[in-house]
């Protein structure tokens, strides 16, 4: 399909930089201490200190302190990020202008002009790379009493397109801060060599899909998530691996067409990455210059919460404009002129949109980050060390004089799946300070709300917990139940499960012996009235023997699904009785 290729826009060589454990780092404890962060009870950074020790992102926090019992937890904080994440970017800035920051941590720019003009794009990714190590070490470093540091883990890359180097950059850092098996706790054995692989990576100009395809299909999930919703993406990767699509490589060989017809506009795009055509753009209108709002403060803002206040309401206004057209915003300009001529400029994205909380949070971001840069340069009054939190909240010497946000990129709307109080995925502060005051009425926990459990019974599975508590306490509804019936769960769970019957052909009950076969094939059921129904197809027996060594505990069960012609349903065999305990819709 020549004439479509030429017709498609070329791939933007793009550089990317990922530190790997920004999080962790940013704390400032120094790279040899054992550390991780939290979040929701799961580790989401650790320092290579703790890595040493075997912990790792993702773990749950008992089993990181089973791992290491002196490491040190500190909880997740962004704005402490990103007001460390600043530094690293006023060195960056001295190497090209422009950097898109996707998360603390994480940061790429066009390579084209740094390439040009620092010799190529290898030489740009060299210097890239030493002043980020040099920014991470004074970072991670701030006691120089402590124990010694442990290089931090970069990685950096150019190839085409930005998703491709965010995620090429992602790995190299994980490779350059891999760690020997034999200096993990309680590793046996001995590893010869440098297990890290190299923290610069340059592929030519075209070789993307070749250099993409031997990577897994859960690579769509890596590189920040820019290009789309977790949730979406999610799905996407989980229905590719049960096609049988476990490489970038294979999915790339499918036909452009079948893949918009089968998996959408997510997976087209997915697509065009795997095979190494990613477009930065979606759409003739994504980038619509004329969206912009700007801000003039009289007198000068200072303080950061004005700005960021302001900088929500411009945000609304924009957002209005685009939705007029049916878009919304996935990378936003802010920059930020200070009444002493200075201008900040940070380009932003988010996995998704950005709505008008987001571009809040983030010029807070910025203009923290600003503020720190320049009190550590400055000389700070007695009892202070440079931190913001020394100046109260203040706003960039002298003020603030204007702010501009800018709608630099955008997507077609696909639209929101609400949910019960009619905001995706969030729960309404008056539904918050409702059940606040019941609580208080009733008692702690007395508010519940249904949430679906692990059990190998249909009434096992609905579990009720107080309000806003996450996490599946009644067990993991995706662990293996032996025994459980297979999915679609029933709608109609029945409290009080109704006996009947379920006979044969030559009118015998079926029993189901203990080897888990049944006597013969059923072939009537009847209910309490006697009144026999056919049945038209059935499946089965799953057969569950509970608490085996508990005389008293022990239920053994054996659970049939028949279809009838008022339904299908769910009938449980124990103690010789069968009972109506579920029905499907």
């Amino acid at each position: 399909m020549p004439g479509a290729e030429a017709g498609r826009i070329q791939p933007l060589r793009t550089l990317a930089v990922c530190c790997e454990g920004f999080a962790a780092l940013a704390s400032g404890r120094g790279t040899a201490v054992p550390l991780a962060v939290l979040s929701g009870n799961r580790v989401v950074s650790v320092t290579p200190g703790a890595r040493l020790e075997g912990v790792r992102p993702g773990m749950r926090k008992r089993e990181a302190e089973s791992m290491c019992p002196m490491l040190e937890l500190v909880a997740a904080d962004p704005e402490r990020d990103a007001r460390a994440f600043e530094k690293v970017m006023a060195a960056l800035e001295q190497l090209a202008p422009r950097w898109e920051v996707t998360s603390p941590g994480r940061c790429s720019v066009p390579s084209r002009g740094p390439a040009r003009f620092f010799g190529g794009e290898a030489a740009v990714a060299g210097k890239v790379l030493e002043a980020v190590r040099s920014a991470i070490g004074g970072l991670a470093r701030k006691d120089p009493t402590g124990p010694a540091s442990h290089p931090p883990a970069v990685g950096v890359s150019v190839v085409d397109g930005p998703w491709a180097a965010a995620v090429l950059a992602e790995r190299a850092a994980r490779a350059a801060g891999s760690v020997p098996s034999h200096l993990l706790r309680g590793a046996p054995g001995s590893s010869t060599g440098n297990p890290g692989g190299t923290p610069i990576v340059v592929v030519p100009p075209g070789a993307a899909a070749r250099h993409l395809g031997g990577l897994p299909t859960a690579a769509l999930m890596q590189g920040g998530g820019s290009w789309g919703p977790a949730e979406d993406r999610e799905h996407l990767v989980e229905v590719l691996e049960r096609l049988g699509l476990h490489t970038l490589g294979r999915y790339a060989n499918l036909e452009p067409s079948d893949v918009l017809s089968r998996f959408g506009r997510l997976g087209l795009r997915a697509h065009d990455m795997a095979r190494g055509a990613e477009s930065s753009l979606l759409c003739p209108s994504e980038r619509p210059g004329d969206l912009e709002v700007s801000t003039v403060f009289d007198p000068p803002a200072t303080t950061v919460e004005q700005v960021a206040f302001m900088a929500r309401s411009s945000a609304v206004q924009m957002q209005a404009g685009l939705a007029e057209r049916g878009l919304v915003c996935t990378r936003v300009l802010v920059s930020v002129r200070t009444a002493g001529g200075d201008r900040i400029d940070r380009l932003w994205r988010d996995e998704g949109a950005l709505d008008p909380s987001g571009v809040a949070q983030r010029t807070r971001w910025q203009l923290e980050g600003w503020v720190t840069r320049n009190a550590a340069s400055r000389e700070c009054p007695p009892g202070t060390d440079g931190d913001p939190a020394d100046r109260d909240g203040a706003a960039p010497d002298p003020g603030v004089a204007s702010l501009l946000l800018r709608a630099d990129q955008a997507i077609p709307h696909q639209g929101d799946q609400l949910g019960l109080w009619s905001r995706p995925g969030k729960t309404p502060e008056r539904v918050e300070k409702g059940v606040a005051r019941l609580d208080a009425m009733l008692g702690p926990g007395r508010v519940t709300s249904p949430r679906l459990g692990g059990g190998r019974s249909p009434a096992e599975r609905h579990d009720k917990r107080p309000f806003g508590v996450e996490g599946p306490d009644g067990g993991e509804p995706a662990a293996p139940w032996p025994g459980a019936p297979p999915s679609p769960q029933p709608t109609l769970v029945w409290r009080d499960p109704q006996p009947l019957g379920l006979f044969d052909r030559e009118g015998a009950p079926v029993a189901v012996n203990g080897r888990g076969l049944v006597s013969a094939p059923p072939a009537v059921c009847t209910d309490l009235s006697g009144r026999p129904e056919e049945v038209l197809s059935w499946a089965g027996p799953w057969c569950i023997d509970e608490r085996w060594w508990d005389p008293l505990g022990q239920r053994r069960r054996a659970r049939i699904q028949v279809l009838l012609g008022s339904g299908a349903h769910l009938v449980t065999l124990e103690h010789g009785q069968w009972r109506l305990e579920a029905t499907y819709d």
